[in-house]
């Protein structure tokens, strides 16, 4: 509604559609405000982090609130994100909606006006956050099914290497959180390997071993294998 005549006229056929399950509620946007005033203020703010329970209610991770200088607000993945410092000058993100009692505190941040998030930081801590969970990046070496580079692009960016290639798969280099490379692993496992670091390929290890006992566990399990052994030119 807010664009013009001719754009209108150029997008007749293209649809907003609104998932119920990501609509956020109202509080999210008065909070959305609150943050905004604190930002422009330069002032701290206390929070309550939340994770929903089996009653479908958020619940606090603990009591205490949590003090940070909020610095940046996104959009990503459906959802609205807080980016800010803690206390220890780090960055950390945290999920508007699963936010409660936001408070803007009187006192001014310890952190400098100036010392803001710039585009290309916060454009790295967004490619090296895919799923944004939390976790510090680490350098990622995995291999890859060549005809997996567009969706490598469309999860990282540009921010890789490839350091070895051939016809069919390449060897590269990024920086992700170990949890999201563990879900990105997981989503695209006929196609990557990952190579290092060890602890992440052994936790892949584990839980791809535990898949496949859930998974191989009936006749209908094992006598589905059996039909594709059978059909298989190396098997009689």
């Amino acid at each position: 509604r807010l664009g013009s005549r001719y754009h209108v006229k150029r997008s007749s056929h293209l649809m907003p559609v609104k998932t119920s399950a990501r609509m956020p509620a109202l509080e999210v946007f008065l909070t959305i405000e609150e943050l905004e005033q604190a930002i422009s203020n330069h002032k701290e703010v206390s929070l309550i982090e939340n994770r929903y329970g089996k009653d479908r209610k958020l619940h606090p991770v603990s009591m205490d609130p949590v003090i940070v200088t909020p610095k940046q607000l996104i959009a990503a993945n459906g959802y609205y994100y807080l980016i800010a410092y803690t206390d220890h000058h780090t960055i950390q993100h945290y999920r508007i909606d699963k936010l409660s009692r936001v408070k803007i505190l009187p006192q001014s941040s310890s952190v400098s006006e100036t010392q803001g998030i710039s585009t290309g930081d916060l454009r790295n801590y967004i490619d090296s956050h895919v799923f944004m969970s939390e976790g510090v990046p680490v350098e990622i070496t995995m291999r890859i099914d060549n005809q997996l580079i567009d969706t490598v692009v469309d999860s990282f960016g540009s921010n890789f290497r490839i350091i070895q290639e051939n016809d069919e798969n390449s060897i590269l280099t990024l920086k992700s959180t170990a949890f999201d490379m563990y879900q990105w692993a997981l989503l695209h496992g006929d196609q990557v390997e990952i190579l290092s670091p060890q602890s992440l390929r052994e936790k892949l290890c584990r839980i791809t071993a535990q898949m496949h006992r859930t998974y191989f566990a009936t006749d209908d399990d094992r006598y589905d294998k059996a039909i594709r052994l059978a059909q298989s030119p190396y098997c009689q």
